[in-house]
């Protein structure tokens, strides 16, 4: 299954391998491994968080927009948007 997720800035929009997560010095990043015209794996960031907390309610919220497969693009919440 193939899932869209659009970055949360709105500047990109992904067709996701994987969807990671990464933390460096405090701060907390979501991230898409994806695969490029050059069959070249990248990644990208989708979104960055002020907490762990909101990082993984974030993720949940991508795991729960594929199963539940309402359509194929996830819009990436902006860190005030999430209760955590």
């Amino acid at each position: 299954m193939t899932i869209w997720v659009r970055g949360q800035d709105k500047t990109s929009l992904i067709e996701c391998k994987t969807i990671d997560v990464l933390n460096r010095f405090n701060e907390f990043y979501i991230v898409a491994n994806y695969i490029d015209f050059g069959e070249v794996e990248n990644y990208s960031n989708l979104g960055q968080y002020s907490s762990k907390r909101k990082q993984i309610k974030v993720l949940d919220m991508i795991q729960n927009h594929v199963e539940t497969y309402s359509n194929k693009v996830f819009q990436m919440p902006q860190d005030d948007e999430v209760k955590a």
